[in-house]
């Protein structure tokens, strides 16, 4: 009986096909190639006219780039939301929110 075979993992294949490497991104294949229009991926070694693959490396590399580029939009977004609550804060003394809040409530339970 023969041993199996080793399943290859990234590390051990020099290339990656278009669904390899969308799914290591996370994205379908339509919006790979829509990153690659917009020049956000570069663009993949063509072996022939249907099959076309990354250099292994490189697919890492775009992993990385765009995992980091999420995180800053994450925090990009977090600053974002503390800037507005701060200068909310500056606008309203806490009574006058306090005041707000209570004006609210009685609108809502329907005391005038």
């Amino acid at each position: 009986m023969r041993a199996p075979k080793p399943t290859p993992t990234p590390d051990m294949v020099p290339y990656c096909t278009a669904a390899q490497l969308a799914a290591r991104l996370g994205v379908t294949r339509q919006a790979l190639w829509a990153l690659v229009r917009r020049g956000t991926v570069p663009a993949p070694l063509r072996l022939s006219a249907r099959v076309s693959v990354w250099d292994s490396d490189a697919a890492a590399q775009i992993v990385a780039a765009r995992h980091s580029h999420m995180q800053e939009r994450k925090n990009a977004g977090a600053v974002r939301k503390r800037l507005r609550l701060a200068r909310l804060e500056r606008q309203y003394a806490p009574e006058t929110i306090e005041q707000k809040r209570a004006e609210i409530t009685l609108l809502k339970s329907g005391v005038q």
